[in-house]
């Protein structure tokens, strides 16, 4: 899969650039180059499948060859180890729950599976560190997801007083290669300190 710098769709990259360069210009993202339509039978036949076999058919069509299948399955079942119901309202509507993982927010179910995607392309003799601003939900997941995988140190900005106690305790209680930093301000400082510490070609490679 390719993606493309929504400033400047001139500017292609694949998974494992977008991951490193996460930013690729000032104010700008990476979004998919082409997109693949999911095929009739996988619609027809969704409801027979399993949450992990609706997984690897979906992201599998976002990560191309780049990671294999049976790797890419067995980060699936490691990632979703926890239940993700479907609850049903009424004849025509249902609701995912996607609170059920460890941290009890939204955001385990794509910090989870981002931290093992990332983890499959760092060299085994070579250590990264990933930089992540929150206003409380995210640090937590980003934490637990990340925490205790090797070559891999997480820094996670938040503001002082400005999230609740449970998500502190949650955030500074990992220790090992998860590092917290409580910030004077508010979460857009933190966010601005994020941004501007990836923007900076110097620390981006050290």
């Amino acid at each position: 899969m390719k993606f493309a710098c929504s400033g400047n769709k001139e500017y292609i990259t694949n998974l494992e650039g977008a991951l490193f360069n996460p930013i690729p210009i000032q104010d700008t993202l990476w979004l998919p180059n082409t997109y693949h339509e999911l095929s009739y039978d996988f619609f027809n036949n969704i409801h027979k499948m399993t949450f992990h076999e609706i997984a690897f058919a979906v992201s599998k069509q976002l990560i191309g060859t780049e990671i294999p299948e049976n790797v890419l399955k067995n980060i699936i079942e490691e990632c979703f180890d926890f239940e993700i119901p479907l609850k049903r309202l009424n004849n025509k509507l249902y609701i995912l729950e996607l609170f059920h993982g460890p941290t009890l927010t939204f955001k385990d179910v794509g910090a989870r599976f981002m931290s093992r995607i990332l983890k499959y392309f760092v060299p085994e003799n070579k250590e990264i560190n990933i930089i992540v601003s929150t206003s409380g939900d995210t640090g937590s997941a980003v934490a637990s997801a990340f925490h205790k995988l090797l070559n891999v140190n997480v820094h996670i900005l938040y503001p002082k007083n400005l999230i609740s106690k449970v998500q502190e305790k949650q955030i500074r209680s990992y220790g090992d290669n998860v590092y917290t930093y409580e910030v004077e301000g508010t979460f857009d400082d933190c966010q601005k300190l994020v941004k501007d510490t990836l923007s900076d070609e110097y620390l981006r490679n050290m």
